[in-house]
């Protein structure tokens, strides 16, 4: 059975990946991104052990990842 570690309305602090107002394809990996707030917006199950997260940094910007890259700061 999948385990939600998080769950939607979570606030996290997670790496923001890319440019301002740029596409995903443009993250340059290797870099060091900031930390900045965001709250789960979704928890999609993909297998029985592992969840991806949408999530949404605070200026509104949106992106989905594992919960390896994310760090709670608050239960909802």
């Amino acid at each position: 059975m999948n385990k939600t570690l998080y769950k939607v309305g979570d606030l996290i602090l997670a790496q923001k990946r890319f440019v301002y107002n740029a596409p995903h394809y443009e993250w340059c990996v290797g870099l060091e991104y900031p930390m900045e707030y965001a709250t789960i917006t979704k928890v999609v199950p993909v297998t029985s052990s592992f969840n991806r997260y949408y999530i949404k940094f605070i200026d509104g910007v949106e992106d989905c990842m594992d919960v390896s890259e994310m760090k709670i700061v608050a239960i909802a």
